[in-house]
């Protein structure tokens, strides 16, 4: 008998006894009076009953023993060397019988052989195990899938079935893992996993590749609208929050679907083009499943183009920047300006942040381009300052990797060092993502860079993980409405309470709202009227070359401030 980890009987093995002797007894759990093999395993030494009719050790099991005609039962357990039980030998008689000193000796080497070799069969399985699956989440890994994928090729062949896989990036999952640390995102992932696996049949496969990838295969297909409809319960299913130290999370997922034979022959190729169709639903703005298209293909090859060509533009310092005037809304005065990013490709002509963005954050390079992006920023405010010019504030985005990942305290220091600028000249935005971290490094960071005489501005506010107790912790000067709200003012009215709410707030908490995306002047009107001190948008003013920026700023008044408190 073999003990599993429960401490019930997993398996019987008795060549010489009926079968259904050997499955009666799985399951059982070990105790003092559970046979003499489950006695032997709970004493952890040999039992010998010499007359099962009338020992009381087999009060529960004598019926069934008498049955086979089983009469005697003599048990020894299988110890490793640690002293675990992995099980017990026993020998049986058909007649009431003691074991002699050689029958003994002979169990006694029989058990010794027994135990080496379960647990040589367990270290291979368990080595099996850890290279089949993964070991997070217990789901099969790459590999595991690749081998099943491959094996369900071959049988759609015969039945003339299809397969399909689905590639599931989970959304704004790096935000929270890097935020909150790699421990509550592995608790994420493993609610993740036990979510995928409940969104599919027992036949289908979850497996986990990596990071925040999961692949769903589902062979043996019949239903051609089976995979939409498993992608829509997966979306609806990641889209639910999800709750860990005290907290909720929106994660929801972009999913990628391939299909054999139409989109790949071979479980690589599924892969690569299921991989191809979950970027293209990234593009679509997250949250939706695309199936493969060879257009997609093609796409495909571009983006990996544009990413070598995007890894040389950083070493050719192909980027520049330009910048959007910000005005007070009540007297027209400008205020200040926000940096925006562009990159002057040399065939393709200037890039706009939504052409590129997405892959300097997919690979890591934000912290080294962000950098690059904050030192030239300084630079030219530092040379409209030496030229006498309004004293504007310059507003600078910070990724949440630069701050996380980078010493940005010891950035802004060396710039402003080196170029001069007073620090009450630079702003800081973040995005709310930042403030899901409450470390101590975090706050200090921040305050520190408060205490340099740098401001900071929260970013898209109202759009992500808004909360009073971060307004309350962190040292924001300005709040900034996310243009979406901005936008809806004029369709139906169904944001103004909540950009009332948001100009309301940021006034009691001593901060500055400012309007994002001021498109038309209705939109100017309403946060005008509202009260809001300041904002931005085409209406007022498109973003611009250094130069051209520099020449708006030599037609303003000299006098008095424009950086505004």
């Amino acid at each position: 008998m073999l003990l599993g980890e429960d401490n019930c009987i997993e398996a019987c093995f008795g060549p010489s006894l009926p079968e259904a002797y050997n499955k009666a007894f799985i399951g059982l759990e070990i105790g003092p009076n559970v046979g003499s093999c489950g006695t032997a395993m709970y004493r952890r030494e040999t039992v010998v009953v010499t007359d099962i009719s009338s020992d009381p050790l087999w009060e529960s099991s004598r019926a069934t023993a008498l049955q086979y005609g089983l009469t005697a039962c003599w048990s020894t357990p299988i110890m490793t060397p640690q002293g675990n039980v992995l099980g017990s030998f026993a020998v049986y008689r058909k007649e009431v019988a003691s074991p002699s000193p050689r029958q003994l000796e002979l169990v006694s080497g029989a058990v010794y052989l027994a135990g080496i070799a379960i647990e040589r069969h367990r270290a291979e399985a368990r080595i099996q195990y850890m290279a089949h699956h993964d070991h997070l989440t217990g789901l099969p890994n790459r590999t595991f899938l690749m081998e099943q994928v491959e094996k369900a090729i071959k049988r759609a062949g015969t039945d003339d079935s299809r397969i399909a896989l689905l590639m599931v990036d989970l959304d704004r999952f790096k935000d929270v893992n890097d935020s909150l640390g790699h421990h509550t995102g592995d608790l994420l992932l493993q609610e993740v996993a036990e979510r995928l696996s409940s969104a599919v049949r027992s036949g289908d496969i979850v497996a986990r590749l990596g990071g925040d990838e999961f692949v769903l295969a589902l062979p043996e297909l019949k239903d051609t609208q089976a995979p939409s409809s498993v992608a829509q319960k997966v979306l609806d299913q990641l889209s639910e929050p999800f709750h860990t130290h005290n907290q909720a999370f929106q994660l929801g997922a972009s999913i990628g679907i391939s299909v054999y034979p139409e989109d790949g022959h071979t479980a690589q190729e599924l892969l690569r083009t299921a991989d191809t169709a979950m970027y293209a639903a990234k593009k679509e703005g997250r949250g939706h499943y695309q199936y493969f298209t060879h257009a997609l293909n093609q796409a495909a090859h571009e983006r990996m183009a544009l990413l070598s060509q995007l890894q040389q533009a950083i070493r050719n310092s192909e980027f520049l920047l330009h910048y959007q005037p910000l005005y007070c809304l009540r007297t027209g005065e400008l205020r200040g300006a926000e940096a925006l990013l562009r990159w002057q490709h040399p065939q393709r002509g200037l890039l706009y942040p939504g052409q590129f963005l997405y892959l300097l954050e997919e690979h890591g390079l934000m912290v080294e381009v962000g950098s690059r992006v904050l030192e030239a920023a300084c630079l030219q405010a530092g040379e409209w300052q030496k030229a006498g010019l309004p004293p504007i504030r310059l507003a600078v985005n910070v990724a949440a990797d630069q701050l996380y990942r980078g010493d940005l305290m010891a950035l802004v220091q060396q710039c402003l060092r080196h170029t001069g600028l007073e620090p009450g000249r630079l702003m800081l935005e973040f995005t709310e993502t930042v403030l899901l971290k409450h470390s101590d490094a975090i706050i200090s960071s921040m305050r520190g860079l408060k205490k340099m005489g740098v401001r900071l501005a929260l970013d898209d506010f109202g759009t992500g993980y808004s909360s009073l107790s971060y307004l309350h912790r962190f040292p924001v000067d300005q709040l900034k409405i996310d243009q979406s709200f901005i936008q809806g003012l004029e369709k139906g009215g169904g944001t103004l309470p909540i950009v009332q709410s948001i100009v309301q707030l940021a006034e009691t908490l001593g901060l500055q709202a400012v309007a994002e995306g001021l498109e038309t002047e209705t939109q100017q009107k309403v946060m005008t009227d509202l009260g809001c001190p300041l904002g931005q948008g085409f209406y007022l003013g498109y973003p611009v070359s250094a130069e051209e920026f520099t020449a708006l700023l030599q037609t303003v008044p000299t006098q008095g401030t424009y950086m505004t408190e």
